[in-house]
């Protein structure tokens, strides 16, 4: 772990740092740890509230709070829509409530998605909502970071870095726990094939240790 390319980090100029506002931001992951409290009045205190793919809010906010400032999300997450049948099929085996079209259930406004997600199809059917890649500039940095393929949770957290003061982390367990998502049940997966999970937990240990994050 590169510890000066992490704290480098805490001021550097992403391309995306227009999407953030606020002083305080929540980043909430999708661990079924979240269910062990009732935490979303805390959540929802916060300037910012990031979430990741097809994390559900109605019916948990007890749990994960009410609020949505911006949502990470990968390409399984438009799958449906962009008529990927291979993956559509391996996710509806995988997960329980794999959804077709989670944009139309979460009604939200601001989307960011890796770069290898086509946006074309769900930027049409839903212009109200805005969709941004992660710019090229932004990837080449985090993989100084991190080289393989780094989760969008991690990505969320370091470009957080540089945009807010206060940053809490919920529902980060690194697939530790039976319940990988608070909302579904799921066919357990080996995660390590495409994410380095420990060295993913070191960088965020390592955040939380020297008071730069927050963990809950």
């Amino acid at each position: 772990m590169n510890e000066s390319l992490i704290n480098e980090l805490t001021s550097y100029p992403f391309p995306e740092s227009n999407l953030f506002s606020g002083t305080s931001c929540a980043v909430i992951g999708n661990s079924g740890i979240l269910l062990e409290s009732e935490l979303g009045s805390e959540i929802d205190s916060h300037d910012f509230i990031i979430r990741f793919a097809q994390g559900r809010v109605k019916g948990f906010e007890n749990h994960v709070g009410s609020r949505t400032s911006l949502r990470f999300v990968n390409i399984h997450c438009v799958a449906g829509i962009n008529n990927n049948t291979e993956s559509v099929r391996d996710n509806l085996l995988i997960w329980s409530e794999f959804s077709l079209d989670i944009f139309k259930e979460l009604n939200e406004v601001n989307y960011v998605a890796t770069p290898d997600v086509d946006l074309t199809k769900v930027s049409s059917l839903y212009p109200d909502s805005k969709f941004t890649n992660i710019s090229t500039t932004t990837k080449d940095k985090l993989y100084e970071v991190i080289e393989k393929n780094p989760t969008t949770g991690l990505i969320a957290v370091l470009l957080s870095l540089a945009n807010f003061k206060n940053i809490s982390c919920y529902g980060f367990d690194f697939y530790g726990s039976e319940k990988h998502h608070y909302w579904e049940d799921s066919i357990p997966q080996d995660r390590t094939v495409c994410h380095s999970l420990d060295e993913e937990k070191e960088i965020m240990y390592y955040l939380k240790n020297n008071n730069i994050i927050n963990f809950k």
